[in-house]
């Protein structure tokens, strides 16, 4: 079983000791020692610890012993969440609320995210999260993200082999991974969104992020939800695929997201 390590970025000083755990997720071709200035940002900012899992990753040049294909990704990220929710021994009590977590993500790990918070049980039912992890779970922030493959494809054929094909199979459509077709899970309808995207993005267009949101606030409406559950931006941050990530923008709009949890 691969090892799955959690490193969590503190603030020297929590000024809410009920506020949120913030998580980030990283994209799928990133070590997640790459997010630590990141991570140390966004603890900056909400006053929360941010931790960043490592999973693993596709190879470009795949063989057959180091082949890695979907679910094995989000399986990694799955693990290290349900950690979080269950790790009771010292010093976690003392460092973050396991009880109340905020999760972001990026390009495909917004994917990964999507996986596991909407219902994949069709698909792959080992992504199911544990009732505690749902139950923690207080919202969702991701930007820049890959919902639908197959548009991705259309808009981009050559991803098909830098990166779809090796992470998915060589297959005629992907229609199976599109988490735009994937209904709600149960026991997550009370986590809200906030999806992102920079109109400056140059790898991941702007069709992804509105299809997820449209999906996204189809789901709620049709769930009873309140209006604020799925919350979009596409103007603040006008930098390109990765530079966004560094912006001061990017680091208010989660930074807000999380603070709006402080009092729930």
């Amino acid at each position: 079983m691969a090892r799955v390590s959690v490193p969590i970025s503190a603030p020297r000083r929590n000024r809410n000791p009920l506020s949120p755990t913030s998580l980030y997720c990283p994209r799928a071709s990133e070590d997640k020692a790459e997010h630590a200035a990141l991570a140390a940002r966004l603890a900056r900012r909400t006053g929360c610890p941010v931790a960043v899992p490592n999973y693993r990753l596709t190879p470009r040049a795949p063989t057959p012993d180091s082949a890695l294909r979907h679910p094995a990704h989000a399986a990694d990220v799955l693990r290290a969440l349900s950690f979080l929710v269950s790790w009771a021994d010292p010093p976690a009590p003392a460092a973050y609320d396991r009880a109340r977590l905020v999760l972001a993500a990026h390009s495909c790990g917004a994917h990964i995210l999507a996986c596991l918070f909407l219902d994949s049980s069709a698909r792959t039912p080992e992504l199911a999260p544990p009732r505690a992890l749902l139950a923690a779970t207080r919202g969702i922030a991701l930007s820049e993200g890959i919902y639908d493959l197959d548009r991705l494809l259309a808009r981009f054929p050559a991803y098909r082999a830098w990166f779809v094909a090796n992470a998915f199979g060589d297959a005629p459509t992907y229609a199976p991974y599109d988490v735009t077709r994937y209904p709600l899970r149960a026991g997550a309808e009370h986590i809200r969104w906030l999806i992102v995207h920079s109109p400056a993005d140059e790898l991941v267009d702007m069709a992804q992020s509105e299809a997820f949101f449209e999906h996204l606030r189809a789901l709620a409406l049709a769930s009873g939800a309140h209006g604020d559950t799925v919350q979009k931006d596409w103007s603040t941050i006008t930098a390109a695929h990765n530079e966004m990530l560094r912006t001061a923008q990017y680091s208010d709009l989660v930074g807000s997201f999380v603070d709006s949890f402080h009092s729930h």
